[in-house]
């Protein structure tokens, strides 16, 4: 039998990894979390920029809450805390102190590991998964959780998926996306060249309006076009965030995939699975893509015994 740490490892602390982890925990697993971040999220995130105490949503400013079962977890947490958490229009909600708010609430017990980079996996001698750390540390677990950009994952897991999953995977497809919080004086215009990204420039949409600060969003065209650009260097009034892999493009299709979100078994033995807004149909929305995530990463559950 496979000596092992941990039931589970999940590599990943945005909302799908945390999901997941928190219902095994529930389920009496052991589990632990790995997190190369100081804060948890994932690309869900909420930040708060040195010219401003004011807490800005970067990755989701509100989200679709469509399925039964996503409302009342949300609902529930509401309810524990005593306190009015969201902001609710019809089927969209809004965390009024900033997503990251949720995830310090609802997953405090969790115990997540944070800034622990994970650097390789590998399957031990045994059959159990292990997990190799930055300085050297090494978990071992019966079933692995993957709750990553998918092409981040697969530099860790190397050659250690069959073809069919290795198929699955390799067609997800990301865009990157910048985004610029800009005092109130100062004009996007002033920011970004002229000429052919002026155009690009106009399609920025703004995404929130604090008192003395905006949040611009650039376009999937226009965030590829000024990802790396030297141009766009920090200001004591601007705050500049990039997402090489902010949202889906293409999402995972084949068989084995699900037409609603799930979580995507890649390894029958050990045990392995992926979570995450790229497993499941594609939302009608950006915003819904939060809801996706949370719905792949309840899906574990049903098949981790």
């Amino acid at each position: 039998m496979a000596e092992h740490n941990w039931d589970v490892i999940v590599v990943g602390g945005g909302i799908s990894g945390l999901v997941a982890a928190d219902a095994l925990k529930q389920a009496g697993k052991s589990v632990l979390v790995l997190e190369k971040s100081k804060g948890l999220g994932g690309r869900a995130a909420t930040r708060r920029v040195g010219f401003s105490a004011v807490p800005v949503n970067l990755g989701v400013e509100s989200f679709t809450v469509r399925d039964a079962g996503f409302k009342k977890w949300l609902l529930d947490v509401e309810a524990k805390e005593g306190t009015s958490l969201f902001l609710k229009q019809g089927d969209r909600f809004t965390a009024r102190a900033g997503i990251t708010d949720l995830f310090k609430r609802r997953f405090a017990r969790l115990g997540v590991r944070r800034q622990s980079r994970v650097v390789g996996i590998r399957v031990g001698a045994a059959g159990e998964w292990r997990v190799s750390l930055e300085g050297g540390a090494v978990e071992t677990a019966r079933s692995l959780v993957m709750a990553v950009p998918v092409v981040q994952g697969l530099e860790l897991l190397g050659s250690r998926i069959d073809d069919h999953a290795l198929e699955v995977l390799l067609g997800v497809q990301y865009t990157s996306q910048v985004s610029l919080i800009i005092k109130d004086e100062i004009t996007v215009t002033r920011i970004l060249p002229d000429g052919d990204a002026g155009v690009e420039c106009k399609r920025i949409y703004l995404k929130e309006d604090a008192s003395h600060l905006r949040v611009w969003v650039l376009t999937p065209e226009a965030s590829r076009a000024y990802f790396a650009d030297p141009s766009l260097t920090p200001h004591p009034s601007i705050d500049i965030q990039r997402w090489r892999y902010a949202r889906v493009k293409v999402r995972a299709q084949g068989v084995g995939v699900s037409d609603r979100p799930h979580a995507f078994r890649f390894s029958q033995v050990p045990a392995a699975f992926w979570v995450g807004d790229a497993f499941g149909a594609s939302p009608e929305s950006p915003d819904a893509a939060f809801e996706g995530a949370f719905l792949s990463g309840m899906d574990v559950i049903r098949t981790i015994s």
